[in-house]
C-alpha cells in the first residue's frame, strides 16, 4: 500500500498542545475507572451521527477548490478539528494553511473523484491525481468533524481500495478488540503494538513509546477524556461499519452518548520498515469522537 504518513501535519501543528490534550482529545465528558472488560461487537441501537451531506459531494467540492489553492476555503474541507485542537470554524493558522498548501501540489494536485465509500460517519474516496504512480489512486480518508461536516484527514497514494476484497478483515476485527482492551485495561504495551506508527499518536511522540506511554496516567485522570471514559465504560459497543481494501471502519458507542469512529489500516508505503517492528498489522490510525456525551 503506497502512502505518506502524517509525519509533516505531526511536525507542524502538534508541538502546538499537550500531548495529553492530544489523547484526551479523542472525546470529552465524565467517567471513571472501570473493568478491563472486551466490547461487545453487537450492534446498538442508538443512531449513529449522520452528514449534513454525502460524501460525494464533500470530494468534489474539494476537487474543485484544489487548483485555486485558498486556504480559507479547504480549511473547511480538511483537518478535521481534533487534529486543529480547535473548533470547525476556529481561524485559520498559518502552520494549517502551510500544511493544505503542501498536500494540495503533492498528493491531491489534479486531484479528481472517481469513488465514493461512506461508513457511517467515516468515508473513503478515490480518485485519479497528476503525480499518483502507474497502478495507484489518490486516496483519501474522512471523517465527520463535530459539526458533521465532512473533513479530509489523510491523503496519499494507495493501491485501488474501493470494491477490492478485505486483505486481512479477520486480523482487523481481532486488532480492533485489542485496541479497546487495552485502552480499557490502561496497558500501554498492548495498545502501542495496535497503533498504526502514521498515526498521530505515535508521530505526534515521534515513534517513542516511552513518551507515549508517559501521557496515559494524567490522560486516564481527565474524566472528560475518551480514554477515562471507554475505560470506565463496561458496556460499550464495537460496531464493524465495514472494510475495503486495507482500510477497516469500526465505531463505537458509550453508553453516555459518545459515539467514536476507529480506523485501522495497513502498512503505509513511505513509512520504513523498521518504523513498523514495534507495531502490528493492521493497526489503528485514527480514533476520534464524533459525537460528545449527552
Amino acid at each position: 500500500m503506497r502512502g505518506r504518513s502524517l509525519g509533516p501535519l505531526c511536525r507542524q501543528l502538534l508541538p502546538l498542545v499537550a500531548a495529553v490534550l492530544l489523547l484526551a482529545g479523542c472525546g470529552g465528558g465524565d467517567g471513571h475507572a472501570g473493568p478491563a472488560t472486551s466490547a461487545s461487537t453487537k450492534p446498538a441501537p442508538a443512531s449513529r451521527p449522520k452528514p449534513k451531506e454525502p460524501l460525494s459531494a464533500a470530494a468534489k467540492r474539494l476537487e474543485a477548490a484544489l487548483p485555486r489553492g485558498d486556504c480559507k476555503v479547504l480549511i473547511k474541507l480538511m483537518l478535521v478539528s481534533l487534529q486543529r485542537q480547535s473548533a470547525p470554524d476556529a481561524p485559520l493558522t498559518s502552520n494549517e494553511c502551510a500544511y493544505i498548501k503542501r498536500e494540495a501540489r503533492t498528493h491531491l494536485r489534479g486531484f479528481k473523484l472517481t469513488e465514493a465509500r461512506e461508513f457511517g460517519p467515516a468515508g473513503f474516496t478515490e480518485g485519479t491525481g497528476t503525480a499518483a504512480p502507474r497502478g495507484a489512486v489518490v486516496g483519501v480518508l474522512w471523517l465527520l468533524d463535530s459539526d458533521l461536516s465532512w473533513k479530509a484527514t489523510f491523503q496519499a497514494f494507495f493501491r485501488p481500495q474501493i470494491g477490492v476484497a478485505p486483505a486481512l478483515p479477520g486480523r482487523a476485527d481481532a486488532n480492533a478488540r485489542r485496541a479497546v482492551d487495552a485502552i480499557k485495561a490502561a496497558d500501554c504495551a498492548e495498545l502501542w503494538r495496535v497503533l498504526n506508527p502514521a498515526s498521530r499518536f505515535v508521530r505526534g511522540v515521534n515513534g517513542q513509546r516511552a513518551k507515549f506511554c508517559s501521557t496515559l496516567p494524567p490522560t486516564y485522570r481527565l474524566k472528560s477524556s475518551a480514554f477515562a471514559q471507554i475505560k470506565a465504560d463496561a458496556v460499550l459497543t464495537l460496531e464493524p461499519l465495514g472494510k475495503i481494501h486495507d482500510f477497516y471502519f469500526y465505531g463505537l458507542r458509550l453508553k453516555n452518548g459518545r459515539y467514536i469512529d476507529m480506523v485501522l489500516c495497513g502498512p503505509i508505503a513511505d513509512v520504513p520498515p523498521q518504523e513498523f517492528k514495534e507495531h502490528d498489522n493492521p493497526t489503528v490510525l485514527e480514533l476520534a469522537t464524533v459525537r460528545q456525551p449527552g
